[in-house]
């Protein structure tokens, strides 16, 4: 829109809103009186405000983003680049991860870039689906720990990426889409990946670890474990992983409790086929 638009829009919306006004005050006021009065306002101010043009124009081109304090500048990239709903780690065309929404605020300059970054990082979750689809190698045994590590390639590849900014980070959502039950998934997930059985890490870190996340400088609370489901449409549901299986994620992971969640899982198989026998 050009300045003569601008002051073309601004100074209607003005006589409009007088008009209203006077009116409301001035019930008595002959018509023609009142739209003499107010074109006469209008046109003088109008006059007036295409005079400012030039001097706006020259302030204008003195003035950047970057000379906002830094208190305006953090309400905009708040405003800006909070709340984002589908902000997901995509592989880009050079084969490097980034977020899906790369807004052009972040290419202001490179102090504005280090700025809006935080925010950027610090206000949205980060939802990175990991595709669990059954997969079994040679010998038939569940390699879903190995799908784990390979699905979070670009994930890992984008925290080492953003170094020293990977702390800024508030929530990334691991989004688990698997055919089935979360509890039968935990237990073949922690089978074939028995490596840190008895070694102190609380599930939820084991499953991290399976990941390659754990270790890349980013809290173990930052990352959210997500079963999620679609039901066509595009419609999808996402409910926590660990309460899904019916689990603690900060138990430890031992020999003692993967027997339980098999035996639990075994109860739970025998009660469907006794349910299919009936």
């Amino acid at each position: 829109m050009s300045f003569e638009d601008g002051v073309d829009r601004v100074t209607k919306r003005i006589r409009d809103i007088a008009a209203l006004q006077l009116r409301e005050e001035f019930p008595y006021m002959k018509t023609a009186s009142l739209e003499k009065l107010l074109d006469d306002s209008v046109a003088h101010l109008h006059r007036d405000i295409v005079r400012q043009g030039p001097e706006m124009q020259k302030t204008l081109a003195r003035t950047s983003f970057m000379s906002l304090s830094p208190e305006l500048r953090n309400s905009i990239y708040e405003l800006v680049l909070s709340g984002q709903d589908d902000m997901g780690i995509d592989l880009g065309e050079d084969s490097k991860a980034r977020p899906s929404y790369q807004p052009a605020l972040l290419r202001v300059s490179r102090q504005g870039h280090g700025d809006a970054s935080s925010i950027l990082y610090g206000c949205n979750t980060f939802k990175y689906p990991i595709d669990l689809w059954p997969h079994r190698d040679d010998d038939g045994m569940n390699v879903l720990a190995k799908r784990l590590k390979h699905s979070s390639e670009h994930l890992v590849q984008w925290l080492q990426r953003i170094g020293s900014r990977s702390p800024m980070v508030e929530t990334i959502e691991l989004q688990l889409w698997c055919e089935y039950h979360p509890n039968f998934v935990l237990e073949e997930i922690l089978s074939s990946g028995r490596g840190p059985l008895n070694s102190g890490l609380t599930i939820h870190q084991t499953i991290l670890q399976l990941c390659g996340l754990l270790g890349t400088g980013v809290a173990v609370e930052v990352f959210k474990v997500k079963a999620t489901e679609s039901y066509g449409m595009g419609r999808e549901e996402s409910k926590d992983f660990y309460e899904a299986a019916g689990v603690d994620g900060s138990e430890l992971f031992t020999e003692e409790f993967l027997g339980r969640l098999k035996a639990v899982n075994e109860a739970k198989l025998e009660e469907t086929h006794s349910q299919w026998d009936i």
